[in-house]
C-alpha cells in the first residue's frame, strides 16, 4: 500500500518563479507551517532580480493594486510600506465613444499604483520594486532566494513515492525536493517541458509602455485618476493609463495586440492623445500575456502550479487571483497532502469554485460593456448617468457601483451582473435616456 503524500518537518519546497505567485505562496505557506509547528525548507527560483531597471526586473504588469488585495495585507501585517507606493489612486475616467465620467473612491477605500521592478529606468524617485517587498517579506520569513533559472522539471513515476526534480541551467546535478511549486506565469517556456497533461490557459495579448512626464502635466491632466479607454479598433478591447508619479503606463489589451497597434491607438485617438505629452515617447515596452481561461490538470504528486498559469480574473486582479491561488495551494499542501488527488480535490477544485463561474459572468459583463458602448445614444446616457450619481443627485449610485466594481475586481462579477440586471436600474436607463431625447 503506497503511503500518502505529505509534508514533513525538514521537507524542501522548491518555488520556481519569485513574483507574486511565487512569494505569496512562500508567505502562507511559511505563516501556515509556524502556525502548527512545523519547519519548511523553501527555495525560490528566478532568473530576474527585481531591484534592476528595465525590463532585467520588470515582471510585466499594469501595476494597479485594488482595495481588496490591500486589506488583505493588512490584515496579514505586511502592508504596503510608502515606498513601494507610486501613486495612491484617487478613482477611475472612463471615456466612451462620446464623453466620460469620473468614479471616485468611497472613503476608506485604497487604490496604489506600484512598479513591479525598479521603473522602466533611473528615477530621480527611488522606490522599492512591489515584487521585490514581497520577495524580501517572503525570505524574512525564512525563503531563500536563488537568482538561478530552472529549466527542466523530472516527474517521478505516479504512486512511486519518489522526489521530483530540477534542473538549474548550468548545473549537471539535479536538484530534489519534495514539492514543486509552479509560480512561473504565462509568460514563459518551461511550460512546454511540462509533459504529464499540463495544458496551459488560453492567452491574449497585450501591450504596455512607460511614458515619463513632468509633474506639472501629471498635475494638470491626470489629477490620481486612472483612465480607461474605449476603441473603435477591432484590435484592442480596451485601453488604459495608469498614473505612477513621474511615469504613465499605457494598456492596450486584446486578443493579438503588438506595439504598433497601440502606438498607432495612441496618436489617433484623441481621447487618449488628450491625456498624453505631446512629445510623448516611450521609454519602453512589453507584450504580457493574459489568461482568458483556466488550465487543465495544473497539479500532480508533488507538484502544483498557482497564479495566472493556472486560473486567473478574467482580464482584472492578477495579483489578487495569484494571492487567493497561492493560499489555496499552500493550506492543501500543509493540511491535506502533495498528491495529484490532494491538489484535485481541495486545491483545484477550490480554485474553480471561485473563478470559473465568475469568469463566465465577467465575459458576460464585458459583452454587454461592448454593446452598450458601441451605441452613442446608449453610451450618452450611461455616462451622464453616472455624472448625476458622482454628483449626488441620485443617492442609489447603483451604475456608479457596477461600473467601479468591473473596472477594480472589488466584487465578484457574479454580484456585478445580479446588480446590472436590476429592474430599477434598467428602467432608470430607460426613463433617463426617454427624459434625454424629450428635451432635444
Amino acid at each position: 500500500m503506497n503511503r500518502p503524500l505529505t509534508l514533513k518537518d525538514n521537507d524542501t519546497v522548491v518555488i520556481i518563479g519569485a513574483g507574486p505567485a511565487g512569494s505569496f505562496f512562500a508567505i502562507h505557506l511559511l505563516m501556515l507551517a509556524k502556525k502548527m509547528g512545523i519547519r519548511i525548507n523553501v527555495i525560490m527560483f528566478d532568473r530576474k532580480f527585481f531591484t534592476e531597471h528595465g525590463p532585467p526586473g520588470c515582471n510585466m504588469c499594469a501595476g494597479a493594486i485594488g482595495n481588496n488585495l490591500v486589506k488583505k495585507l493588512n490584515e496579514m501585517n505586511i502592508p504596503l510600506p510608502e515606498s513601494v507606493v507610486r501613486q495612491e489612486v484617487d478613482g477611475y475616467s472612463l471615456h466612451g465613444r462620446i464623453g466620460y465620467s469620473y468614479i471616485k473612491t468611497e472613503p476608506g477605500m485604497k487604490i496604489y499604483t506600484v512598479f513591479r521592478g525598479s521603473g522602466p529606468c533611473a528615477s530621480e524617485v527611488r522606490k522599492y520594486a512591489f515584487d521585490q517587498y514581497l520577495l524580501d517579506t517572503a525570505i524574512n520569513l525564512g525563503a531563500r532566494f536563488k537568482n538561478e533559472l530552472v529549466e527542466d522539471i523530472f516527474f517521478p513515476e505516479p504512486g512511486s513515492g519518489e522526489k521530483i526534480r530540477v534542473k538549474i541551467k548550468g548545473e549537471h546535478e539535479y536538484f530534489q525536493a519534495d514539492l514543486v511549486v509552479g509560480a512561473f506565469g504565462v509568460n514563459t517556456a518551461i511550460v512546454k517541458k511540462i509533459k504529464y497533461g499540463y495544458v496551459p490557459p488560453k492567452t491574449w495579448h497585450s501591450c504596455q509602455g512607460e511614458i515619463r512626464v513632468s509633474e506639472d502635466f501629471y498635475t494638470r491632466k491626470h489629477s490620481k485618476f486612472i483612465h480607461v479607454f474605449l476603441t473603435n479598433n477591432p484590435l484592442i478591447k480596451f485601453s488604459a493609463i495608469t498614473p505612477k508619479g513621474e511615469f504613465l503606463t499605457v494598456t492596450s489589451i486584446g486578443e493579438h495586440v503588438k506595439i504598433k497597434d497601440m502606438e498607432n491607438e495612441m496618436r489617433t485617438n484623441p481621447e487618449i492623445r488628450m491625456y498624453l505629452p505631446a512629445d510623448w515617447k516611450i521609454t519602453c515596452h512589453c507584450h504580457p500575456q493574459l489568461p482568458v481561461s483556466s488550465a487543465k490538470r495544473p497539479y500532480a504528486d508533488r507538484f502544483v502550479v498557482v497564479g495566472d498559469a493556472c486560473i486567473s480574473r478574467f482580464l482584472k486582479n492578477g495579483i489578487e487571483s495569484a494571492f487567493y491561488t497561492s493560499k489555496f495551494a499552500a493550506k492543501t499542501a500543509l493540511m491535506r497532502g502533495i498528491s495529484s488527488n490532494d491538489f484535485e480535490k481541495y486545491y483545484y477544485r477550490e480554485c474553480m469554485r471561485m473563478f470559473e463561474f465568475d469568469n463566465l459572468c465577467g465575459r458576460i459583463l464585458f459583452r454587454l460593456y461592448d454593446i452598450a458602448s458601441s451605441s452613442d445614444a446608449i453610451s450618452h446616457v450611461y455616462l451622464s448617468m453616472v455624472k448625476k450619481e458622482q454628483k449626488g443627485s441620485d443617492p442609489d449610485r447603483r451604475l456608479s457601483r457596477i461600473l467601479w466594481n468591473m473596472f477594480t475586481g472589488d466584487a465578484p462579477y457574479k454580484e456585478i451582473l445580479y446588480d446590472a440586471m436590476s429592474l430599477k436600474l434598467i428602467f432608470k436607463l430607460i426613463f433617463h435616456g426617454l427624459r434625454g431625447i424629450s428635451k432635444k
